[in-house]
């Protein structure tokens, strides 16, 4: 009588012959009669044995009941397979289904909790991360939308769990304080909030601020705007980003301390900067003016800004002292300017000593060899008269019987060094003060010699060998005459050659020799000259005329004068 094994059973021939060849079906375990049952899930068995359900090893399950096989054993749902064994999804992953496939990654920006691994839902990617947020209404879509970057200059620090609470406004970012910003957006950190180029980290080190001007900062950083340095070392404006937006300004020079800070200051008077504002953290020098000029201010810009000292004029691109006869108030870049012919400058309007770098007009005095013409005006000394003062004197008539050879303003006493016409000098000449005296009778001198000269002798007609004499101090040899006279071509009817003789003037003797009426004046102290008149049969007339009496009247009656002085 055949008899059935039981539920899930069978024999492995058709021979059996009693229940312990009885086995159970694959997927099922060993049970007495008709206790056995499929493998429940995380079991397996090969059948055709008497061994209850092996569980499958290291965590593993089966996707139904009823495995047949090792082989079914696969992850369960939070977990992936690895070397034989079940391990939890990391945090920021799930597996929702058993299976030897990969947790799936949350969404960008969604993470799991934070002490919890094995997730096994999309809605576990719950937890928003740092650096996104998620706009209101996602509590649906968690695990399956992606969370947004927070924006630039935007900041979220801390992961947030979103919530049915949050659905309605959503986990905002936070924005960076005052003026900063980031360079990215998705910031994670305040600190990735910065201050921007050409701010700086405000007193309060959270905030920024834009640079003041004279200061700068490149930027994405927390620093302090940076001082370009020290004085007036300035930049075009507030804002700057570089040093080498510092500059220093036209008519400005530079100098650095012991510890290398640079300082700009004006150039000070006497020196000029450059005329264009210098750009970046360098050295400028003030350049010195030319010697004798100055600035009007501090912070010139340009050696045009360079003016004369009073008393000092530009010449050729040069400065030099005012010369004698010239002056300048200064201030400018003018010559000197010239007092006028005439003039010489002093140290007042009535200085007498010449000097030069007069400041004024003031200093322009009447120069020596020149003297006041009445009239508003000037006029040279002429020759035979001199002045060596300043001023308005009059001009001096130079010695007894000296003159100038110095035709035009002779300026000193030693201009007076020759003799004038009619004088000469005796002895040794000397040449700074000729001693020059009248030329005495029978003698001439053309004079204007420098040094002076002799006086010369008068020369003699052809054929005439008697003495020669004439008037004392005449200039020309045409002024001589034989002492005695036998041709009327010798005569001379100059005026100042006769003086009238009578009685009052003059001693007579009658009929005398010519020779013995000079020889009587030469013997007479008191003779001043002889006239000897031959009266043609009715004698002769010896008059001697005496020094010191009055000549009476002067007229052109041959007879009443006399032809020449001895």
């Amino acid at each position: 009588m055949r008899v059935p094994c039981g539920a899930f059973k069978t024999t492995t021939t058709v021979y059996a012959k009693s229940d312990r060849e009885c086995v159970v079906l694959p997927g099922y375990g060993w049970g007495p009669a008709n206790d056995s049952a499929p493998c429940p899930l995380g079991f397996y068995n090969p059948g055709y044995n008497t061994r209850k359900c092996t569980i499958c090893s290291g965590g593993l399950t089966t996707l139904s009941e009823g495995a047949v096989a090792a082989q079914a054993c696969q992850a369960p749902a939070g977990t992936f397979y690895q070397r034989g064994k079940a391990v939890a999804c990391a945090r920021g992953s799930y597996k929702a289904s058993a299976g030897n496939g990969d947790c799936q990654q949350c969404p960008e920006g969604w993470t799991t909790a934070a002490d919890a691994v094995g997730k096994t839902a999309p809605s576990d990617c719950a937890y928003l991360q740092p650096g996104y947020y998620a706009p209101p209404g996602m509590a649906g879509t968690l695990g399956t939308v992606p969370a947004v970057p927070c924006p630039q200059d935007t900041y979220r620090s801390q992961e947030a769990q979103y919530t049915l609470l949050q659905d309605a406004i959503g986990l905002n970012c936070t924005a960076c304080p005052f003026l900063m910003k980031t360079l990215a957006g998705g910031a994670t950190q305040q600190y990735q909030c910065l201050v921007p180029p050409g701010h700086g980290i405000g007193a309060d080190n959270a905030t920024a601020a834009p640079c003041a001007t004279g200061t700068y900062n490149p930027g994405w950083n927390l620093q302090p705007c940076v001082p370009c340095g020290a004085g007036n070392l300035t930049t075009d404006g507030p804002g700057a980003t570089s040093a080498d937006d510092c500059k220093v300004p036209a008519g400005y020079g530079t100098s650095r301390s012991m510890s290398g800070v640079l300082a700009a200051a004006p150039c000070p008077a006497g020196t000029y900067g450059r005329s264009t504002d210098t750009y970046g953290l360098v050295d400028v020098e003030c350049t010195k003016c030319l010697e004798y000029t100055t600035t009007a201010a501090v912070g010139s810009t340009t050696g045009a800004q360079c003016l004369t000292l009073s008393g000092y004029g530009w010449d050729n691109g040069q400065i030099t002292e005012c010369d004698y006869g010239y002056y300048s108030s200064g201030n400018s870049q003018d010559p000197c300017s010239y007092c006028g012919e005439g003039y010489n400058t002093s140290t007042g309007p009535s200085g007498t000593t010449p000097v030069t770098g007069a400041s004024s007009n003031a200093s322009c005095v009447i120069a020596a060899g020149w003297t006041a013409d009445g009239s508003g005006g000037v006029k040279p000394c002429m020759q035979g008269t001199y002045k060596s003062l300043l001023g308005s004197s009059a001009c001096v008539t130079c010695p007894n019987g000296t003159t100038t050879t110095i035709t035009f303003a002779p300026a000193r006493l030693s201009d007076c060094d020759a003799c004038r016409p009619g004088y000469g000098v005796s002895g040794s000449i000397d040449l700074s003060a000729p001693a020059c005296t009248a030329c005495p009778s029978g003698t001439y001198s053309f004079g204007y010699v420098s040094g002076g000269s002799t006086c010369q002798p008068c020369p003699a007609p052809d054929g005439y060998t008697g003495l020669m004499v004439s008037r004392k101090g005449i200039s020309n040899p045409e002024d001589c005459y034989p002492e005695f006279m036998t041709d009327a071509a010798f005569s001379s009817l100059l005026r100042y050659n006769y003086i009238r003789m009578d009685s009052a003037v003059q001693t007579i003797t009658w009929n005398v020799t010519g020779a013995s009426c000079q020889a009587a004046c030469s013997a007479a102290a008191s003779c001043q000259y002889f006239v000897f008149t031959d009266l043609h049969g009715s004698g002769t007339k010896c008059s001697l005329r005496n020094l010191g009496v009055t000549p009476a009247n002067v007229t052109n009656n041959l007879q009443s004068y006399i032809l020449f002085q001895v």
